[in-house]
């Protein structure tokens, strides 16, 4: 009769190990698909964040293109063509220009927010013409932003000089199919990181901190 129970303990105890095995090995693989649906969200949510502001840059440069198009800086150009002078002509277009650029930073919000930090016109020599900010570019500043501006085509600006990193965008003034000069704007980084890209960007940290969780179980 011993034997007999000891026969049937030692089975049951296999059986009560296999079934611990099983549990261990089913939440593991819980886990383990449960991790890859996170990476395959926060891939997805990375994507989406790198689309909104591929988007974002892209409206920007649709916005110096349409600056560029303006009345008052053609009026430059062709007061500039006949020989004006900045005492006669140049300097009230150059005025106008100042002017609008800064009603376009004013107008152009997201959110409620200011989109633009500063919009500026150079010339081909690099000398600010227009400027929506009365205070000036440091000369490092400068020769990083004309080092990074090209006469043929719209570029990004990182300038690590400028306050919070702000993005720059430059494009080539086309005057007659001649180069002319710059438009260059910087964005508010705050409007960019608070705007449409802070609820991805909300998503992605509260799946983070769930992905950390289940790494703890």
């Amino acid at each position: 009769m011993g034997r007999k129970w000891g026969v049937a303990g030692v089975f049951a105890a296999l059986l009560l190990a296999a079934y611990l095995v099983f549990i261990v090995w089913t939440t593991y693989q819980t886990q383990v698909k449960l991790q890859n649906s996170l990476v395959e969200l926060l891939r997805q949510d990375s994507a989406k964040h790198a689309v909104t502001i591929e988007h974002f840059i892209d409206e920007r440069k649709n916005d110096l293109r349409y600056l560029a198009d303006a009345r008052e800086i053609a009026v430059y150009f062709e007061n500039k063509a006949l020989g004006m002078s900045m005492e006669y002509g140049l300097g009230s277009s150059l005025v106008d220009i100042s002017s609008y650029l800064k009603y376009f930073m004013t107008d152009r919000k997201a959110s409620g927010d200011s989109i633009y930090t500063r919009i500026m016109m150079l010339d081909t020599s690099g000398r600010i013409l227009a400027d929506t900010s009365k205070s000036g570019q440091s000369t490092r500043s400068m020769e990083g932003l004309l080092a990074a501006i090209s006469p043929q085509e719209t570029r990004i600006i990182v300038d690590e000089h400028r306050p919070d990193g702000e993005i720059g965008i430059s494009l080539p003034i086309i005057y007659k199919s001649v180069y002319s000069g710059q438009l260059i704007a910087f964005l508010s980084t705050t409007t960019l990181s608070e705007g449409a890209l802070n609820s991805q960007v909300q998503h992605s940290s509260e799946r983070m901190d769930a992905w950390e969780t289940t790494t703890h179980i």
